[in-house]
């Protein structure tokens, strides 16, 4: 055979042999066994959370099947705006969206992952708007705004779980009234008709969602509504003639709530009645009674006493203008 003709022959059986060499192929040739055939990406498939991070691996194998030692490999993203992908294979979930081809090459040889990125579940609560200090009665403004967040923070906006607003700490001992439980929509649950009724400072607010971890809010103060009543703080309680009331009677401008309204100023009269409210009985005067100013909202009747003839069952009414009077509990005066 002419040199020429070695050629020719040399060419067709090197054809012969690459025709012969598929992926798993029966004859895979030695040297062609050793190259990287393919790429394989794992998972293949896979849905992510988003703002979640997943390990992709590239494998290489030959034709005939088996797994080869990894050469370089270049890592690219069909949409990195939603899935980004390190030169390590570490993908990464940056919106909802998908899916999307994440690629590995190797030598020329490509492998393709299928990554969806969906929203990540909530598992928790938060304030989005704190509770203001408020006034007792009246609705917090602005509105209190609780959302629903996912591990990484993020609102959930698909969300609609129902939230409760419940008292925490709770230095006035106040009630928590009107609407306190709302469904969240749009990720988040509004409440713009919670209020309470007792005055006090350092109040926080917890709020709870099935399934999902709470959260308590910042502190804030409860101040009286404008003032509506007249009150006896402290009572008149039994006491010998001529003998100061222990304790003090107190006399208080109060909200609808019972709250002292320690803004108030004004005159507050106190005067002695029968154990019924009517005219005081003959020989009975009140000492150290009459008119007293407001201090902080309440008149303090420091020192005041009763002068009686016999024994009597007593009560003490307490008036200011503008306000309805308001009649004490009885007390007896023994005499001394």
């Amino acid at each position: 055979m002419t040199s020429a003709g070695k050629v020719i022959a040399g060419i067709a059986l090197g054809l012969a042999v690459l025709s012969g060499c598929g992926d798993g192929g029966a004859s895979c040739d030695p040297i062609a066994a050793t190259l990287v055939s393919r790429i394989e990406v794992q998972p293949p498939t896979a849905s992510m959370a988003n703002g979640a991070s997943l390990q992709l691996e590239a494998r290489a194998f030959s034709c005939d099947g088996s797994q080869l030692a990894l050469p370089p490999v270049q890592w690219s993203s069909a949409d990195a705006a939603t899935v980004s992908v390190s030169g390590m294979g570490m993908a990464q979930g940056l919106r909802v969206g998908g899916p999307v081809a994440v690629t590995a090459t190797a030598q020329g040889k490509e492998g393709v992952a299928q990554l969806t990125v969906v929203p990540p579940p909530p598992t928790r609560v938060a304030f989005a708007v704190q509770p203001s200090d408020v006034v007792a009665g009246v609705s917090f403004n602005p509105a209190i705004l609780v959302e629903i967040l996912d591990a990484f923070g993020n609102r959930v906006t698909s969300a609609t779980a129902t939230v409760t607003l419940s008292l925490g700490n709770n230095p006035g001992g106040a009630a928590l009234s009107g609407v306190v439980t709302a469904s969240a929509v749009n990720g988040v649950a509004t409440f713009d008709a919670a209020t309470l009724n007792r005055t006090g400072s350092g109040y926080t607010l917890t709020a709870d969602s099935p399934g999902l971890a709470g959260a308590t809010s910042a502190s804030f103060s409860v101040t009286p509504a404008s003032a509506s009543k007249l009150a006896f703080a402290v009572q008149p309680t039994s006491i010998a003639e001529g003998v100061p009331f222990d304790p003090v009677v107190v006399v208080e401008l109060q909200d609808a709530f019972g709250n002292r309204v320690t803004t108030a100023i004004g005159t507050v009269t106190l005067t002695v009645r029968s154990s019924t409210g009517g005219n005081p009985p003959s020989g009975t005067t009140l000492v150290g009674g009459g008119a007293r100013g407001l201090s902080q909202g309440a008149a303090v009747y420091t020192g005041m006493t009763v002068n009686i003839s016999v024994q009597r069952t007593l009560t003490l009414r307490a008036t200011s203008t503008g306000f309805a009077s308001v009649l004490s509990q009885t007390f007896v005066v023994r005499p001394f």
